[in-house]
């Protein structure tokens, strides 16, 4: 072992030397006449085969880096983290390409049942002339909702549903900037230029709505 030391090999490594003493202990047989059990993987960064070479049994030697090699060799075939081939590689992702994906519901489908459900007439002939331009659609809203509002043509309660559609609108918007748009630069506008529909609006609409209203009044 003195020729060794007077070598300028490096230390070594504490978590090596346990590995190597467990795995001569677990490789020999035991009393019971039960065959030895294979020592634990030892990660590869851990092992230097030339140190270990000299310190070991050849036998000894051989049995570890079997193990090592093994240990590797299953941990690449569950984690797939040390340089996948290019099958492995195709077959994860043919894995997860076929996978099924979740549809993205558009942010204003809800409210558009809403205002179908309550406002039918109007919807229709809304999309007649407008197909599925929501800016569009939601700015004839406003100017419908106003125009009602000013000329007493509906029922408090139509009106209040009117607004409901604007609250949605307002609830929406707070996850997407897209819907605030539509919304104060569409039906907003017109509901601010209508003296009547502007006084309910202060008593009807949520929070955040009257905040996008006031905004416009500035």
């Amino acid at each position: 072992m003195g020729g060794i030391a007077a070598r300028a090999s490096p230390e070594p490594n504490s978590l090596l030397i346990h590995w190597m003493i467990q795995a001569c202990r677990d490789g020999s047989t035991s009393s019971s006449g039960r065959a030895p059990r294979r020592p634990a993987a030892l990660p590869v960064s851990a092992l230097d085969p030339e140190l270990a070479s000299q310190v070991l049994h050849p036998g000894t030697f051989d049995r570890i880096m079997r193990a090592a090699r093994d240990g590797l060799a299953a941990t690449r075939r569950r984690l797939l983290v040390f340089d996948p081939t290019p099958d492995e590689v195709y077959r994860q992702m043919k894995k997860a390409s076929t996978r099924p994906r979740r549809a993205t519901t558009p942010p204003l489908q809800k409210v558009n049942e809403y205002l179908e459900k309550n406002f039918p007439d109007f919807f229709a002939d809304a999309k007649f002339h407008v197909g599925d331009d929501e800016y569009f659609l939601y700015t004839r809203f406003g100017q419908y909702l106003a125009r009602t509002i000013e000329n007493k043509r509906a029922s408090r309660e139509k009106i209040n549903r009117g607004f409901t559609v604007l609250n949605k609108m307002a609830a929406v918007s707070r996850r997407h900037p897209n819907v605030r748009r539509i919304l104060v630069s569409g039906p907003l506008e017109y509901i601010v230029d209508a003296p009547k529909a502007r006084a309910l609006a202060r008593k009807q609409l949520t929070a955040t709505a009257q905040s996008y209203l006031e905004s416009l009044c500035e």
